[in-house]
């Protein structure tokens, strides 16, 4: 077999067309899914991390890797001692796809406490993001107290759908004199301006977040 038929196209002006998963990312899910255990919620691994989902239209406007953003890590947690920064996206465990908190929530809570998994991350670095892997041994429940919003793998609180995602500065100077920033002064991203949007735009601000709520 070299695939699993996902979609088909037909119609009476052309040969029906068929689309298929490849057996190479197929094979990882299937052998997931033969190992998986049922756990109850005091078995189940937790990485200790808060994370909000990188959407589409923030990939396509601003280079931001789809995945699980991490906007807060719990100090005694799992990917506090793997080595896992804020700012870090989290995209794939144990080289399966991660493209939203959710997806990450079901895949860390299918592992069982102690469990080491690799997770495939996008950090940021002088405004490039940049592929490492880490390894990191799954805590209990009880390493997540003290974060504040929702967690991926850890509460239900959905209080960080109001958080942003900032755009990764590049620290280089451009050519110009104006050290990394874009179409700006002193610093700023989008114009000129103390502040991080530029000229204090609230407009510009509101226009922003909409891609991120």
């Amino acid at each position: 077999m070299i695939g699993i038929p996902s979609v088909k196209y037909a119609d009476d002006k052309v040969e029906g067309m068929g689309f298929a998963i490849p057996i190479s990312r197929a094979i990882p899910i299937l052998d997931e899914l033969m190992k998986r255990e049922v756990l109850t919620e005091k078995e189940q691994g937790y990485l200790g991390v808060t994370c909000i989902d990188v959407t589409s239209d923030a990939n396509e406007m601003y280079k931001i890797p789809i995945g699980a953003y991490v906007y807060e890590v719990s100090k005694d947690g799992a990917a506090k001692e793997g080595g896992v920064q804020v700012g870090d996206i989290i995209t794939a465990i144990n080289g399966m796809e991660i493209s939203s908190k959710e997806a990450l929530t079901q895949k860390v809570h299918s592992y069982r406490i102690g469990t080491e998994v690799t997770l495939t991350i996008q950090r940021s670095s002088n405004g490039k993001y940049k592929e490492i892997e880490l390894k990191v041994k799954l805590k209990g429940k009880s390493t997540i107290d003290g974060l504040e919003g929702s967690d991926n793998s850890e509460s239900d609180n959905s209080d960080n759908n109001d958080i942003t995602i900032p755009i990764p500065k590049n620290d280089d100077n451009d050519g110009n004199g104006n050290n990394g920033q874009q179409g700006g002064n002193s610093g700023d991203i989008f114009g000129n301006g103390d502040d991080y949007y530029g000229n204090g735009s609230d407009d510009f601000f509101d226009f922003f977040n909409q891609f991120f709520n």
